[in-house]
């Protein structure tokens, strides 16, 4: 492909948009002109120097912009050689994403979706996974980032083409405090259920029984229940003084610094193929603890950049936990060697080699 190959990378409502700057930014280096159709969250992206161009409707409402840009979409598809949508979050809504797929086919061939999970986070509805299921039917290529994606696209019966890229770190660089000593354990992101951050306070109550002296903080958007939950077990456990749960939406600096005054990022998920967490603690240096499920057992390398327990084993949490707590300068240096600096490049050219094959 020459340098006037254009890709329109797709996401509407703004999903991730550190994901997709530095999924877009690997693409550009590769001398592609590389477009961003969606919403543009400034906050989110104002730490990096490197700007993209996004195009798109930008009204008040998200609504009218998501379905504003599909007809955009639709009309512009010719103009673009690839077309790399990355999440259709309306969805989990409305099969109206299905028409819309099924007309740009027949504008554009050369489409591409990223299965980020086969189905939205802890989502358990059937009808909901019909319709996902529906979309695959539809792609003739889907992009994925774990071993367990593959094999569950596979379970749902789709046998075109699937492509495996390395998910990259987020926010390499960001932080140079390697030789800091914490005694701070972090859950960072949306509060759910299916993050089990109950194991982590109870986790907590353990060690902090057994003569160490360690701090937990959750901090995210999601579910007030849930949080109230949490807030129960920690007067119930008589860890006030050491867990402190914060509602609200982290901005990209405040996160940053979080994860630098942490010694590890805990993640007891009940289920997960794969999840931006990971990736943004270790570009952030930070080892992590992880149930030994879905994608997170092909990322996390036990006893090198963290630790890997079984789901539900609250004893081999806790012990874990306790591990890394002691070694967790040579865990941070781990985290710190070059190995993991070309993860994005590496995936860019992976894409360029599938995206020449259409053209």
């Amino acid at each position: 492909m020459n340098k006037k190959t254009k890709i329109l990378i797709v996401d509407f409502n703004g999903t991730s948009p550190t994901y997709t700057h530095y999924f877009s930014i690997a693409l550009k280096k590769k001398a592609y002109e590389v477009s961003i159709l969606g919403y543009k969250n400034t906050s989110d992206l104002e730490i990096h120097t490197e700007k993209l161009n996004y195009i798109g409707f930008r009204t008040k409402s998200k609504l009218i912009n998501y379905f504003s840009n599909w007809i955009y979409l639709i009309l512009k598809a010719k103009s673009y050689n690839i077309i790399h949508i990355q999440w259709l979050p309306f969805l989990k809504f409305s099969n109206i994403d299905l028409l819309g797929v099924s007309i740009l086919k027949k504008r554009n061939k050369n489409i591409f979706y990223t299965a980020h999970n086969l189905y939205p986070h802890d989502e358990t509805r059937e009808k909901i996974k019909a319709r996902f299921n529906k979309l695959y039917s539809l792609l003739n290529n889907i992009v994925v980032h774990t071993n367990s994606t593959t094999k569950n696209l596979k379970k749902v019966g789709y046998n075109k083409n699937i492509i495996k890229i390395n998910h990259g770190l987020f926010y390499q660089g960001f932080n140079i405090n390697n030789n800091l000593i914490s005694n701070k354990m972090v859950m960072l992101g949306r509060i759910c259920e299916y993050k089990g951050c109950e194991q982590a306070i109870k986790a907590l109550k353990n060690l902090n029984e057994s003569g160490c002296d360690l701090l937990l903080h959750i901090e995210g958007s999601g579910s007030s229940d849930y949080i109230i939950k949490l807030e129960k077990l920690v007067k119930k456990l008589n860890v006030e003084d050491k867990v402190t749960i914060k509602y609200g939406y982290i901005n990209t600096q405040r996160l940053i610094d979080l994860y630098k005054e942490a010694f590890v990022a805990i993640m007891p998920y009940k289920k997960i193929e794969q999840s931006g967490v990971v990736f943004t603690a270790f570009g952030l240096n930070i080892p992590v603890v992880a149930n030994n499920i879905g994608g997170l057992k092909d990322i996390v390398q036990d006893r090198i950049n963290g630790r890997l327990v079984e789901k539900n084993n609250l004893k081999q949490l806790t012990e874990s936990i306790g591990w890394v707590y002691k070694n967790q300068i040579d865990l941070k240096s781990n985290l710190n060697k070059r190995e993991y600096i070309n993860l994005w490049d590496e995936s860019a050219n992976i894409l360029s080699a599938q995206y020449d094959k259409q053209n």
